[in-house]
């Protein structure tokens, strides 16, 4: 089979950076060199509706892409495209185990592993608003001691897993609770340390207060496509059940060219930056 090339023009192909590599007069040099074209992404395909994972992104980015903006080209180092495989290896193989699990399981066992996602249908979609489609795939489904719950498998490195205490992170939150909205399950999170492979496990069973914020920022959502205007940026919402503003929030949105164009951001500088720094790397090398 052969590979898809990562870079468009001459100065990016693999003979080229070999080249290069080969005048550095290191043979790692110029193996990596000539793999690095070759970490690409995967293309999914855009389905026009609200994705659990990401669900803490503001409401503005959802916007665009319901309404189906052009995606932007963002680049992706092959170091990054790595650590995105890596934690895809470890869903992989925990669903492995997982599905052996269930094979071997008898009626009446503590732990039943109800549905395994690539061993069966895990997704789920339900319109909750007017123009909001929200979606979900579970990594797995099971049950633990009576309790049905939606297994969420996240790699997280040494550090991050050792601050975890008794709650996923806020991300992974909003992340839970449109599950609860999809499949009326809390979520136990499987954390797995990137150094050491040691298990965290965290139940989370989101509150009244999180399932409002979550509802509010849906309906927020829908308000915005039937009004067919685009919301302000997230620094301009005052209320505190939208995720603020942070600094990289931009740089790896597809929208970020189109986010600027249609209105004042309060981030004109970051969007220079950004913008100066996707056509430095479309330059030849």
């Amino acid at each position: 089979m052969s590979a898809k090339r990562g870079g468009s023009s001459p100065a990016d192909s693999p003979w080229e950076l070999m080249r290069l590599a080969v005048q550095s007069g290191s043979p790692g040099a110029l193996l990596e060199q000539a793999m690095t074209p070759f970490f690409i992404g995967h293309d999914f395909p855009r389905h026009l509706r609200v994705r659990c994972s990401s669900l803490d992104f503001d409401v503005r980015y959802w916007y665009f892409w319901l309404t189906d903006v052009p995606l932007e080209e963002i680049p992706r180092s092959a170091v990054l495209q790595r650590i995105l495989d890596n934690g895809t290896d470890v869903h992989t193989r925990t669903q492995k185990v997982l599905y052996a699990l269930q094979q071997a399981q008898s009626d009446g066992d503590m732990v039943q592993v109800d549905a395994v996602e690539g061993y069966a249908d895990t997704l789920a979609t339900k319109e909750i608003y007017p123009g909001v489609a929200l979606s979900g795939h579970a990594d797995a489904l099971v049950t633990v001691n009576g309790t049905p719950y939606v297994l969420e498998i996240k790699s997280i490195n040494g550090g991050d897993w050792r601050q975890l205490k008794d709650q996923p992170t806020l991300k992974h939150q909003w992340q839970a609770r449109g599950y609860t909205l999809l499949f009326d399950r809390p979520t136990l999170f499987l954390y797995e340390s990137k150094d050491t492979q040691r298990y965290k496990w965290i139940a989370y069973d989101p509150s009244p207060i999180d399932m409002m914020a979550l509802q509010t920022k849906l309906h927020a959502l829908s308000e915005v496509l039937q009004s067919q205007t685009p919301p302000p940026f997230c620094d301009q919402v005052s209320d505190s059940v939208f995720p603020k503003y942070t600094i990289g929030s931009c740089a790896y949105c597809p929208f970020q060219r189109h986010c600027h164009e249609v209105g004042q951001t309060g981030h004109e500088e970051e969007f220079a930056f950004l913008t100066n720094r996707g056509e430095q790397h479309a330059r030849p090398h």
